[in-house]
C-alpha cells in the first residue's frame, strides 16, 4: 500500500447504495436531511473532575432532545 487514505462523505456511501438498502423497491430520487436540536452542554462544577463522564453523560442525554428544525439539501 501506498499509504494514501481517500474519505467518502457518508451521505455520499449512502446515496449509492440505496439499492442494497431497499431491495426490490425502485429509488426514483433520494435528498439528503439533517434533524437539528438546540441543546446546550451544560457540566456542573461538582462534575469537572471526570470531565470525559461527563461529556458523554450531556452528549446522551442530548441525542434524544427534542427536534427543533429539518433541514433538506436541495
Amino acid at each position: 500500500t501506498t499509504g494514501i487514505r481517500r474519505y467518502i462523505p457518508l451521505e455520499d456511501l449512502i446515496a449509492n447504495h440505496l439499492g442494497e438498502l431497499f431491495p426490490g423497491m425502485e429509488v426514483l430520487e433520494h435528498h439528503e436531511f439533517r434533524v437539528t436540536r438546540n441543546e446546550d452542554v451544560v457540566i456542573e462544577e461538582d462534575e469537572t473532575e471526570n470531565l470525559l463522564q461527563a461529556l458523554e453523560k450531556e452528549l446522551l442525554r442530548r441525542r434524544f432532545g427534542s427536534p427543533i428544525r429539518l433541514e433538506i439539501s436541495d
